[in-house]
Order: structure tokens, then C-alpha cells, then sequence
């Protein structure tokens, strides 16, 4: 339980359809991609620097409790705008846990040498646009996936654009995992954003 995720109030399983079913606490003002999404290329002003700073915050509080406050740290995998939800003051809460993974007995910091603790997968999970190089390579799953992640929505709140728009998932696969290319950072970004954003899409190595 934390302030910044939604709270899981109960399940029970449908037989006839055989589907676990998951009721949450409702959240008023629905997910981020909401208030930003206004179709197009473009994203609507729906939301102040204020609130997008404190979405910011909550989500970052978010990651930290996932990733560092448990014996076994716990990868979202597919962190998006979609899945940060919004209660009635606008504080943001980290929902849909579908994809999520657990490493045990983590490191809490890369090594030394720079090389970030994994598990890995045969397949990839999550939604391109947001998905970290190394888990395109080779399927690698790192805390560092989660946080290249909300660099990209960090991106977003600063330039109320979407990530990689006009191309395709195969497209994005190509440049991101296979020539290392990353959004471009606007030069209007406060300095000390834009240096937060490329910190979060550092490559990590295993």
C-alpha cells in the first residue's frame, strides 16, 4: 500500500467466462493519457505545470516504493500515461500491474562497473513507444526499464507531444533498441529537465 498506487479492494472469478476479476478504488479524473491526449500529434494544455510537476512527483514516489522499499523489487513493465490514474485532487496513482515482474535479492544500485541487475525474458512486454532499448535487444528486465519509462513521460509533460509519432511499432523497435536513437529534447526544456530525461534513457549493460 502506498499513497501513490491504486489499492486493490478485492477479486472474485468469474467461473462461466473464467476470468479473475479485480475491483480497484475509482479515481474521478480517470488516467493522465486523458488530460493530455487531444488526438493528432499534439496534446491539449488540459493540465498546469503545477499538476503535471505534482504527477511527476507521485509517479517517481511511485517507482521508489516498487523498486526499493521491498526485499523483492517490482518492475511495472508497462508504465504510460494510460496506466497512471488520477484521484479527485490530481495526485497520481500507478495502476495495471498486468505485465509487472519481480527480481529477488536486488542490488539496490547498478555495480560499479555499470552494469544493472536483470532477469530475462523470450519475448517482449509493454508498449514500444515507452520500452527501454535493452528490453528490445534481449528481452532484459532492470528497474532502470521502468525508469527509462517515465523519462519518456516526463517528455511528454514538457513538450505535450507523443513519443515517436508517425511511426510504427517495428519502426520505433529499430531505432530505439538497434541504432540507439532517443527523442529529441526541445531547446525551450528547462536545462536541468532535459538533463533529467537523458539521465533516465541511459543504456545500462548486463
Amino acid at each position: 500500500r502506498h499513497r501513490n498506487l491504486v489499492q486493490l479492494l478485492g477479486w472474485s472469478y468469474d467461473n462461466w467466462n473464467r476470468e479473475l476479476l479485480l475491483v480497484y478504488e475509482y479515481m474521478p479524473n480517470g488516467s493522465l493519457d486523458r488530460w493530455l491526449s487531444a488526438g493528432g500529434s499534439t496534446y491539449s494544455n488540459s493540465l498546469s505545470w503545477e499538476r503535471r510537476y505534482n504527477v511527476l512527483r507521485g509517479t517517481a514516489a511511485g517507482l521508489h516504493y516498487l523498486h526499493e522499499e521491498w526485499e523483492m523489487v517490482v518492475i511495472h513493465r508497462d508504465l504510460k500515461p494510460s496506466n497512471v490514474m488520477l484521484d479527485e485532487d490530481f495526485n497520481p496513482r500507478l495502476g495495471d500491474f498486468g505485465l509487472a515482474k519481480l527480481i529477488r535479492n536486488p542490488n539496490p544500485n547498478p555495480n560499479p562497473d555499470g552494469h544493472a541487475q536483470s532477469i530475462h525474458t523470450t519475448s517482449m512486454a509493454g508498449t514500444y513507444g515507452y520500452m527501454a532499448p535493452e528490453c528490445m535487444e534481449n528481452g532484459a528486465i532492470t528497474k532502470e526499464s521502468d525508469v527509462y519509462s517515465f523519462g519518456v513521460i516526463l517528455w511528454e509533460l514538457c513538450t505535450l507531444q507523443q513519443p515517436w509519432i508517425g511511426m510504427n511499432p517495428m519502426q520505433v523497435v529499430g531505432a530505439v533498441g538497434f541504432q540507439n536513437r532517443r527523442l529529441d529534447i526541445p531547446k525551450n526544456v528547462d536545462p536541468l529537465v532535459a538533463q533529467i530525461i537523458s539521465s533516465c534513457w541511459q543504456r545500462f549493460v548486463f
